[in-house]
This record gives structure tokens, C-alpha cells and sequence, in this order.
């Protein structure tokens, strides 16, 4: 069982882009516990 344990990571930094008025493109990137890239 793979535990999501840098989901909220990802939502500081949007809530971050969004607060600074700047226009940063994000890529949120799942990558397995066996370095396998699982989602873009």
C-alpha cells in the first residue's frame, strides 16, 4: 500500500503561486516508492 504522504505539499505550493499574482506553471508528479513514474 502506497501512502500519499506529499499530497499537501502539493496544495502549499498552488495556494503559494496563487498568493504571489504570478503566472509559474506547476507539474505535480506521482513517482512509485520504486522510482517509477505512476502520474502526470
Amino acid at each position: 500500500m502506497t501512502v500519499p504522504c506529499c499530497s499537501h505539499l502539493a496544495r502549499l505550493v498552488e495556494e503559494a503561486v496563487g498568493r504571489s499574482g504570478k503566472a509559474i506553471a506547476i507539474r505535480n508528479i506521482v513517482i512509485g516508492l520504486d522510482g517509477n513514474i505512476l502520474a502526470t
